[in-house]
């Protein structure tokens, strides 16, 4: 097909407008092209295997194991005789409490050693579960100044 003649249309000596003229020349005037698709949604994870789930219920079961350990108990120092062999002194709250070296403290807890700096509990369902309890000294006043400063 043939350009028509734009002399004779009366249009030769006239320039584009300012916009035509500053366009990107690699833009084709047109419709903005469509959206790409959206990637398709992952595959769901596959379902957890019989040993991951025994992982899983082993290692809450350790969890709470170990958030049962024996609270609220201060370490005081131990007793010991032949014949009883030796207890470790304790105070829970303001009440003091002596317990055995083999005892239970609780159902999930054992006493297994006691030492003048610590006392160790053992979990009684995993043995490798520990729990020390380390001496404190009595509070008292530290000698460093007067008590009361009024």
């Amino acid at each position: 097909q043939k350009l028509p003649d734009l002399a004779r249309l009366d249009k030769a000596g006239e320039l584009p407008t300012e916009d035509r003229m500053l366009r990107d020349l690699f833009l084709f005037e047109g419709p903005p092209p469509p959206p790409p698709p959206p990637p398709p949604p992952p595959p769901p994870p596959p379902p957890p295997t019989a040993e991951q789930l025994a992982a899983q219920a082993l290692a809450a079961d350790r969890a709470q194991q170990t958030a049962s350990k024996p609270q609220g108990l201060r370490f005081l120092g131990y007793l010991g005789t032949k014949k009883s062999g030796r207890l470790g002194a304790f105070m829970k709250g303001d009440e003091p409490v002596t317990f055995k070296q083999g005892d239970l403290f609780n159902p999930q807890w054992r006493l297994v050693k006691v030492t003048e700096a610590f006392a160790e509990f053992q979990n009684v369902k995993f043995g490798d579960i520990k729990f020390r309890i380390d001496a404190v000294e009595p509070r008292g006043h530290s000698g460093s100044g007067p008590a009361n400063e009024f």
